[in-house]
């Protein structure tokens, strides 16, 4: 992976622990983990479609480092965007480089 290629600065937003009466999660809030670099590149309709029936909502392919622990669940801060991270890759099992299929969240 190319450090040249990675010019978007993205917020990793891991879901937050918070618990209320009964021990259920409560609302839908995230906490930011970490800043990382990121190539942000935006997927056409039908391009998304292609790829799976379920996942047509995919908006952006995102690349970044591998970042252990990283998960479906999680979400991306994008300036005043948010991206919700449907799919993730880790490019050739290596841990070096990881390809997350998101979708934007309608602000």
């Amino acid at each position: 992976m190319e450090g040249g290629k990675l010019r978007h600065a993205v917020d990793l937003k891991r879901p937050s622990d918070d618990r209320g009466v009964g021990g259920k999660r409560t609302g839908d809030s995230f906490a930011t983990i970490a800043r990382v670099r990121a190539s942000i590149n935006p997927v056409a309709g039908g391009e998304a479609e292609a790829h799976d029936r379920q996942e047509a909502s995919v908006t952006h392919e995102v690349r970044i480092r591998h970042y252990a622990g990283l998960g479906a669940t999680w979400r991306l801060g994008f300036g005043t965007r948010t991206l919700e991270v449907v799919r993730v890759l880790n490019v050739d099992e290596r841990s070096r480089e990881m390809v997350l299929a998101c979708r934007e969240i309608p602000s």
